[in-house]
C-alpha cells in the first residue's frame, strides 16, 4: 500500500539565450519583436515544455522555459533554433510566417 502512494516529482527549468546572427539589432520594433517571442512560446508549447517567460529588449532573446520529461535541453535547443530560422526566412507579413507549410512540423 506505501508503494503504490510514493512518486517523485521534478521540475526542471532551464534559461536559454538566443543572439541574433552576428549580434545585428533584428528586433528592435516592437511588434516584430511580439510575434518572435510568441512564435517561441508557441514551439516551447508544441514540445511540451511550459513557456514561463520568453522575451528581451530588441535583441538577444530570453526563454525561461519547463523541460519536459520527454525532450533533451539540446533537442529543445535544436527545435527553438530551427523554427526560429524558419520563421526569419519565410516572408516579411507575420501571416505569410506562421501558416508557411514548412512550419507545419513544429505547430499542432
Amino acid at each position: 500500500m506505501l508503494a503504490a502512494m510514493l512518486q517523485s516529482l521534478a521540475r526542471i527549468l532551464v534559461h536559454t539565450v538566443f543572439s541574433t546572427k552576428e549580434r545585428r539589432p533584428w528586433l528592435r520594433e516592437a511588434a516584430l519583436r511580439q510575434e518572435r517571442h510568441s512564435y517561441h512560446g508557441g514551439i516551447l508549447k508544441h514540445l511540451n515544455c511550459q513557456p514561463i517567460i520568453v522575451g528581451g529588449v530588441e535583441d538577444p532573446v530570453h526563454l525561461l522555459a519547463g523541460l519536459a520529461r520527454a525532450c533533451t535541453a539540446a533537442e529543445r535547443v535544436k527545435e527553438v533554433k530551427r523554427g526560429s530560422s524558419l520563421w526569419a526566412k519565410c516572408g516579411i507579413d507575420g501571416r505569410e510566417r506562421t501558416n508557411d507549410a514548412t512550419l507545419s512540423g513544429l505547430m499542432p
